[in-house]
């Protein structure tokens, strides 16, 4: 369950880039939800909504009023939003979601302390946070995208082992 760990360090980084990337995959059947208790994951309603919510977060991220993401309440949302894809991602490959749910709640951990200081050194490098900032959202949209693409894969692989073994 590699995705929902990586669904997990997105989120750790980007709250809701992570559910916004699942609702389009669920929404385009590029992950199998229908007949999931994740199927909600693949309204329009909520992909526009998780879209807008993380495009706006890119904005507000690179303003200097924006608290800390190691703040209690940011970094409380980003474990429940993290545990949250790492279930839904359990559920696109027939696993328990507890368990998708744990991996995706520890790469939120990981993902925030971790990219935190990673930002922290990209903006010293460029001696400005803007450009640090566009690459992190950047390269997590992408990280998101590519979790995408392989829970995509083992979704496949696990409706086939299903197929084979039912």
């Amino acid at each position: 369950m590699l995705s929902a760990i990586l669904f997990g360090v997105v989120t750790g980084s980007r709250a809701m880039t992570g559910m916004a990337v699942l609702c389009w995959f669920a929404m385009l059947e590029w992950v199998p939800l229908d007949h999931t208790w994740a199927s909600w994951t693949g309204k329009i309603v909520l992909t526009v909504i998780f879209s807008l919510a993380a495009l706006s977060e890119y904005v507000f991220d690179v303003l200097p009023s924006t608290p800390s993401r190691k703040l209690i309440g940011p970094f409380v949302s980003r474990i429940v939003l993290g545990a949250l894809c790492g279930a839904i991602c359990a559920a696109a490959i027939l696993e328990p979601a507890a368990g998708g749910a744990i991996l995706g709640a520890i790469g939120a951990v990981v993902g925030t302390y971790s990219c935190y200081a990673v930002r922290m050194s990209l903006a010293k490098l460029f001696k400005r946070d803007l450009p640090a900032g566009l690459l992190e959202s950047l390269f997590f949209l992408l990280l998101a995208i590519a979790a995408g693409i392989l829970l995509h894969h083992d979704a496949l692989n696990a409706q086939a082992l299903e197929f084979r073994v039912g």
